[in-house]
């Protein structure tokens, strides 16, 4: 299956999604199938965005300047970043679904971290990196998957194109239809 420049293909598997730690709402931790899809190896760069909002007429998400090119675009509306998905990928581009996008991050084997089992403080832009924001996309390369997708945990927030629902078991409601999940963070 040919992928776009810039993608990991994930294949087709059964994976771990959810947890069973503490009262997560992402829980209880259980095994679902799915199909083989693309994602992309890096989140969407602020410069990136503002090429397709100069391209595709959209709103631009930040008032005054807009922020350093390398980082990660933020304050971006859920359907904003549909539109950018197919925008890129002009031939089906779309947001990764909840359980695609913890596959990417957990990979068959249902890695606790995107790097592996064991928590490494320098693998993210997380409060222990004491950056105060928003890295470069691909800064913290110690936490990238073994097939290269990086910054699926820190830096900012990544949209799914999931509804909220209650996963198998679950004592938790599903959300708003409305909502959409995110995840990294």
């Amino acid at each position: 299956t040919p992928v776009d420049s810039g993608m990991v293909l994930v294949p087709a598997g059964r994976y771990t999604i959810g947890t069973n730690e503490g009262d997560a709402l992402d829980g209880p931790e259980h095994r679902d199938s799915v199909a083989a899809f693309a994602i992309d190896a890096l989140e969407v760069t602020a410069g990136d965005y503002a090429k397709y909002a100069v391209a595709a007429h959209a709103p631009s998400p930040w008032e005054g300047n807009q922020p350093d090119a390398a980082v990660p675009a933020t304050r971006i509306m859920w359907q904003e970043a549909a539109n950018y998905c197919l925008w890129k990928h002009r031939d089906g581009g779309r947001l990764p679904t909840e359980q695609e996008w913890e596959a990417a991050a957990r990979g068959g084997e249902g890695r606790r971290y995107p790097w592996g089992n064991t928590f490494d403080s320098l693998a993210a832009n997380l409060k222990s990196a004491r950056r105060g924001g928003p890295a470069p996309v691909g800064t913290f390369r110690g936490g990238g998957t073994p097939a290269g997708v990086f910054d699926l945990i820190g830096n900012v927030w990544e949209w799914t194109s999931s509804a909220p629902t209650a996963y198998p078991g679950s004592k938790a409601k599903s959300g708003d239809p409305s909502f959409r999940v995110i995840r990294g963070g």
